[in-house]
């Protein structure tokens, strides 16, 4: 059952990738995030950062203006593939693109940023993710995660492939702690109300946490 479900949730996004930049929503709410991260973390044209869950590169491409390369990670090749269109058209010369799923491959380079936005509510267990960040990244690096808050489960209309309604921010500063991470900060990057499937409209809001590998 639980490959099945992770199989539709890859197939959905192989689906929605060519119309995946045409929310308005989803650019205002990529913008907030990528502003957070740049306001939250100091980064430099030295920089070799890792982008995972990249998806369309809506984040990847405004972060890559302000360091020296960004790995696009993603485990959906057709959200990759637009993103490969838009490095071509744009002229980018600093970002690559590699289809990975870190919940099952090994994560064998070394980065000085790793962020993750919008990713973490469809890993089974996040924080054996974050476990592989922490090994991957460079002492002194930074870590950057991006999510829901703890929700009522009517942010997607559909929750197929949906692990986690949000989450605490307590939870996540607690569980960075006990890894080794220092510099533990959480704030607000954007908040949202949507219509839900019921007609109700309801207020959502988005997170980020950074931290530090000493």
């Amino acid at each position: 059952m639980q490959k099945v479900e992770d199989e539709t949730i890859v197939n959905r996004f192989e689906k929605e990738a060519p119309l995946w930049d045409e929310s308005p929503q989803r650019k205002i709410l990529s913008g907030a995030i990528a502003n957070t991260l740049v306001n939250s973390i100091q980064l430099n044209a030295g920089q070799r950062v890792l982008d995972y869950g990249a998806g369309t590169g809506l984040i990847t491409l405004e972060i890559a203006k302000r360091v020296n390369h960004v790995v696009a990670m993603d485990s959906s090749p057709a959200m990759l593939k637009v993103l490969g269109d838009k490095i071509t058209a744009f002229g980018v010369e600093n970002v690559g693109v590699e289809v990975c799923d870190l919940e099952k491959d090994l994560l064998a380079d070394k980065f000085d940023v790793i962020f993750s936005s919008m990713t973490m509510h469809h890993i089974g267990e996040p924080f054996q993710l974050i476990k592989k960040f922490h090994d991957a990244l460079l002492s002194g690096g930074s870590l950057a995660i991006s999510d829901l808050d703890t929700e009522s489960g009517n942010f997607h209309p559909d929750n197929t492939g949906i692990k986690h309604f949000g989450f605490e921010r307590g939870i996540w500063e607690a569980q960075l702690l006990d890894m080794g991470f220092c510099n533990v900060q959480a704030t607000t990057a954007y908040t949202l109300q949507k219509e839900t499937e019921s007609g109700k409209k309801e207020t959502f809001t988005i997170f980020v946490i950074t931290a530090q590998k000493p």
